[in-house]
């Protein structure tokens, strides 16, 4: 005997679950590709503003005012060592040609040919003066500015003035 079976009635529902289990899926994958390319753009971004931050730091300690800065530090420490060593690097960064001694000459004043003798003392005589790091840099500082308004032929214009 054959047997026919009819159903009737409103047809099935779908299975909902199994659909939104597809859309949670498909949101995770979503997000876990933007989560890794947003990682990876950081990523980039980050090493880039580390290696400028570098190189503006490796520029600023190679600079004169770097080094000037190190000297005003070693003469607040009271230490004839390390504020000769100190003057030397700046010297170096401000001119390399120009040695201490003829910086003094050239662009210091009496006081501050003092006490550069005075500092010279403590580091290769038996000092007969008291050292005052202090009034030697004072003497730098002046010296310093007048180095740094001097008239040199390369400062010069060469075109006459505009309105003789």
């Amino acid at each position: 005997p054959e047997m026919t079976l009819t159903v009737s009635g409103p047809p099935a529902k779908p299975d909902r679950p199994a659909q939104k289990h597809d859309r949670d899926w498909k949101a995770l994958v979503m997000r876990v590709v933007v989560a890794v390319v947003l990682f990876y753009l950081l990523w980039r971004v980050t090493r880039h503003l580390a290696v400028q931050f570098r190189q503006r730091a490796e520029k600023h300690r190679a600079s004169e005012s770097y080094a000037f800065k190190q000297l005003t530090l070693a003469c607040s420490d009271n230490n004839a060592s390390k504020t000769y060593h100190a003057l030397l690097s700046w010297l170096d960064r401000l001119d390399p040609e120009l040695d201490a001694h003829g910086f003094v000459r050239d662009y210091g004043n009496e006081d501050l040919g003092k006490a550069f003798a005075i500092l010279s003392e403590h580091l290769y005589r038996k000092p007969l003066d008291q050292l005052d790091l202090h009034a030697l840099m004072r003497g730098f500082e002046t010296a310093r500015a007048r180095y740094k308004t001097r008239d040199t032929f390369e400062d010069r214009a060469l075109v006459p003035p505009l309105n003789p």
